[in-house]
């Protein structure tokens, strides 16, 4: 099981994972497009990302995964989100998708300190290295997180 999952590889749903992983957080980030869709995005997008090559054998990306939505399993202090009926499960999750008409459902009672909702993802789309910080700033509210006691 990882430690956290990522809906959405957009470049803060990247940077997030990225820094996450430098701290010794593991993550999978979840993405709904193919993968060679994703791949020609990131590499026209991008200043501040790494070629998207080295994205995809660096991180855990599951292409094609689009998440319907999240849930808390009873009893236990993990969330799943799921993409039909198949479940990824983790102990927290970070939403940076949803701009484009993808809806997650959660309940709310899900929110902090378990999933984080980025609203502040549709301001960043259009400048690169803003969203680049957003998804490191990110990052740093999970690094403190109870997620560090419970590794």
């Amino acid at each position: 099981m990882k430690d956290v999952f990522i809906i959405g590889a957009s470049i803060s749903g990247i940077s997030c994972a990225s820094a996450l992983m430098r701290h010794g957080v593991s993550t999978v980030v979840l993405e709904k497009s193919p993968g060679d869709q994703w791949s020609r995005w990131v590499n026209a997008n991008g200043s501040p990302l790494p070629d998207a090559s080295a994205l995809k054998d660096s991180l855990d990306i599951r292409f094609e995964f689009q998440v319907d939505c999240v849930s808390l399993i009873d009893g236990a202090d993990v969330l799943v989100a799921w993409s039909g009926g198949l479940p990824v499960i983790t102990r927290r999750g970070v939403v940076t998708a949803g701009i484009q008409g993808a809806e997650v459902r959660f309940p709310q009672s899900l929110l902090l300190p378990r999933l984080f909702v980025d609203s502040e993802m549709a301001t960043q789309g259009r400048n690169p290295q803003a969203a680049w910080t957003r998804g490191q700033d990110l990052s740093d509210l999970l690094i403190p997180s109870p997620l560090a006691r419970a590794a």
